[in-house]
């Protein structure tokens, strides 16, 4: 599962990457387009989207669709349960955001498959791996 959630992650960066140096213009239209799909069709949502990726879409694409979505879905890739631990959750984390906008109809779907991949990798990080207090000896 981490392969695909990290590949789905590091592809949204390379596309946002294109859409960050290429077309800034089109995240305003993106925002609108959303709201559009949104259930909700909130006003507040609105306005966050345009005062940020409306307004700076070079800074809030790179920060969110290349840095998160690139570091998430590197972290989702990883041999390391703890960080793929990690991406997963911050993948989830993410899609939980799409959700709150709205889209459920992508949302829950990876949500239904990324918590129990999290679980999962959760378990397989193991108790013997927390760090152990130690006892006092009398």
């Amino acid at each position: 599962m981490g392969l695909a959630v990290g590949a789905m992650m590091v592809g949204g960066a390379g596309v946002n990457t294109v859409l960050v140096t290429a077309r800034p213009q089109l995240y305003p239209e993106l925002g609108r387009w959303l709201t559009e799909l949104s259930p909700w069709h909130s006003a507040a949502l609105e306005g966050l989207w345009d005062r940020t990726f409306g307004e700076h879409p070079r800074l809030w694409g790179t920060l969110i669709g290349i840095g998160y979505e690139g570091v998430v879905g590197a972290l989702s890739l990883s041999r390391d349960p703890r960080r793929r631990l990690a991406g997963l959750s911050g993948a989830a984390l993410f899609k939980g955001g799409l959700l709150a906008m709205g889209l459920w109809a992508w949302a829950l779907p990876w949500l239904a498959v990324l918590a129990p991949a999290i679980a999962v990798t959760a378990r397989s990080v193991g108790h013997h791996d927390l760090p152990v207090r130690p006892r006092l000896v009398r």
